[in-house]
């Protein structure tokens, strides 16, 4: 019941990080952004990847209703949650997992829509050649 859309950079690089880490942390914004559309009039998600320097940007933006802006600043924190039966153990987890990639996971206040960008450091051209 809803559009997936992806605008997928074809020159972003290979990241540091675990492939199944990085498929939870995605499958946790993309069900967190299913539920938040699912009342919507608009129900569409965008998935979005680029370069930015020596990072890989991921973002999952949603067309619903937005982040209560009363749970935004403790958002990360275990057991807090804008779900009615939501655990709030999703972002915390994606936290975690982004931080000991040693990456970055934030909401973007400044976007249209709501949007959650997550950014992990790529490999440099030398790790790349010498684990080949």
């Amino acid at each position: 019941g809803f559009t997936l859309g992806l605008q997928l950079d074809p020159d972003v690089q290979p990241v540091k990080g675990d492939a199944i880490e990085i498929e939870q942390v995605l499958f946790n914004l993309v069900r967190n952004a299913m539920d938040a559309v699912a009342a919507a009039n608009l129900r569409q998600i965008v998935i979005t990847t680029r370069a930015a320097g020596a990072v890989t940007v991921l973002e999952v933006t949603d067309s619903g209703p937005g982040v209560p802006s009363a749970i935004r600043p403790r958002l990360f924190e275990p057991f807090v949650t804008g779900k009615p039966d939501g655990t709030g153990l999703g972002l915390a987890l994606c936290q975690r997992l982004v931080d000991s990639m040693g990456g970055n996971i934030a909401l973007d206040d400044t976007a249209e829509r709501t949007t959650f960008r997550v950014s992990l450091p790529t490999f440099s051209q030398d790790a790349r050649e010498a684990a080949e």
